[in-house]
């Protein structure tokens, strides 16, 4: 580190008070200041890391424990990706005595994989831009100076292993009304299963990525008099195609709920959604009351009272409201026949349809039943999912829309992807020699340190 430092002091230094100067002859430069300082210190942080890992590899080669295991062989180049730009430096390649094997214990002490190029920051990096534009973009943002392909980007974030739970609690809480709220967006796929399957079909078709998120109510966000927050929220996301993977997003909301709460002194759960199909089950697996969500019982009553005349809307719609709110859906069949509606008409039929199959759930909702708050379902599939996903005109793959979902999850939970990263890279069943090497190499260092 020394020798950089005193390299810029000879040579760096000069260069920045040059860009001083220049400066104060012409204020306007304020942007080829601000550059040139940049591109220095960059310079500076590239060199003193090559450096670093030069002088680790040198406290390697001469340490005397590393002796009675291992000689060395030869010098070999190496190039890493970075977030400060691509740094080269030179490590040593190891024979080891017992096992037969050649390793550069340098690579091995920071986990770096025999052909890897690339540090754990840029991974990092990676996934946070990535859960925010698109790959291309990420690309060009993530390292200084370089550019990282989108199908490189890609392959990082459908690689990672992204967990769906957190970890538990030291103490459940206590709540007496809990919420579930779930909906889906739809993503157009751009091939199903490889490039190129979709080819020349006039529709590529839809996947569903769904999102459940549990939380304890709405509050008043911090410096804000008319904007409200949710208490405690969890996410989770993902595709979960057919009924077992269903079933397993549902296993997990219940599994996250008993790890977290204390379960037998919540009143009650309330689920609001829309009442698709998928939710079916975790309505039942919960034994959750449903609450129709005060976006779709709009939509649909609209539907319904289409086609009344404008003069006896008001007179309908009121009726309409009281017959939701009977004891049985029956009340809505005969709110029909009063008022004629329907027939030929498949939108007004859609809406009454859609009314009397959910009508205890927004029985709920008109009667405002204690724990009953306001629903944000709508809001937060666009804000989660769609704002990254299917807003603009994009395409994904299967995989791809399972990764991209799990992921936007995980960042909306506060998920640290520096960790991630490390997480998914923990040495697997059969990996115990390569471990039990990394452990001696360790100590190696430890002795000269």
């Amino acid at each position: 580190m020394y020798t950089s430092i005193a390299h810029f002091l000879e040579n760096g230094i000069p260069n920045l008070v040059k860009l001083q100067e220049s400066f104060f002859s012409n204020p306007t430069q304020i942007a080829e200041l601000v550059e040139g300082f940049y591109q220095e210190l960059l310079q500076l942080g590239e060199e003193m890391l090559s450096e670093t890992l030069e002088q680790m590899d040198a406290m390697l080669c001469e340490s005397g424990k590393r002796r009675q295991d291992w000689e060395v062989v030869h010098k070999a180049p190496k190039q890493l990706l970075t977030r400060m730009g691509i740094i080269r430096y030179e490590r040593t390649c190891f024979h080891n005595k017992k096992t037969g094997k050649n390793q550069c214990l340098l690579d091995q002490l920071m986990g770096l994989e025999p052909h890897e190029r690339m540090t754990e920051d840029v991974e990092a990096e990676i996934l946070k831009q990535a859960v925010r534009v698109s790959y291309e973009k990420t690309g060009k943002q993530v390292v200084a100076n370089e550019v990282i392909s989108k199908q490189m980007v890609k392959n990082k974030v459908d690689s990672v292993t992204i967990p769906t739970l957190p970890e538990k609690p030291e103490k459940k809480r206590n709540v007496d009304y809990l919420y579930v709220e779930a909906d889906e967006a739809h993503m157009a796929l751009q091939y199903k299963e490889t490039r190129g399957d979709l080819k020349g079909k006039k529709h590529k078709g839809c996947y569903l990525a769904k999102l459940v998120y549990i939380h304890e109510g709405h509050r008043q966000r911090k410096g804000s008099k008319e904007r409200t927050e949710l208490i405690e929220p969890y996410y989770i996301c993902g595709t979960y195609p057919g009924k077992e993977e269903n079933e397993r997003l549902w296993k997990q909301v219940q599994e996250y709920i008993e790890e977290h709460y204390e379960r037998d002194r919540i009143k009650k759960i309330y689920f609001q959604s829309d009442g698709g199909s998928w939710m079916k089950k975790g309505m039942e697996m919960l034994g959750s009351a449903f609450v129709l969500d005060e976006f779709h019982l709009e939509k649909y009553k609209k539907k319904a009272l289409k086609g009344i005349k404008e003069e006896d809307k008001e007179e309908a719609e009121k009726e309409l409201i009281e017959a939701m709110k009977q004891s049985k859906n029956q009340a809505i069949l005969k709110w029909k026949e009063k008022w004629n509606a329907g027939g030929e008409d498949n939108k007004v039929e859609e809406g009454i349809q859609y009314l009397y199959n959910h009508w205890e759930g927004a029985k709920r909702r008109l009667e405002k039943e204690e724990g009953v708050i306001g629903s944000s379902t709508e809001g937060h599939v666009s804000h989660v999912l769609a704002e990254r996903m299917s807003s603009r005109p994009m395409g994904w793959s299967k995989k791809g829309t399972d990764q991209m979902a799990k992921l936007r999850a995980y960042a909306q939970n506060g998920g640290d992807m520096l960790k991630l990263v490390r997480e998914s890279k923990r040495p697997k069943k059969g990996e115990v020699e390569e471990e039990n090497e990394m452990i001696s190499s360790c100590k190696i260092l430890r002795m000269e340190k």
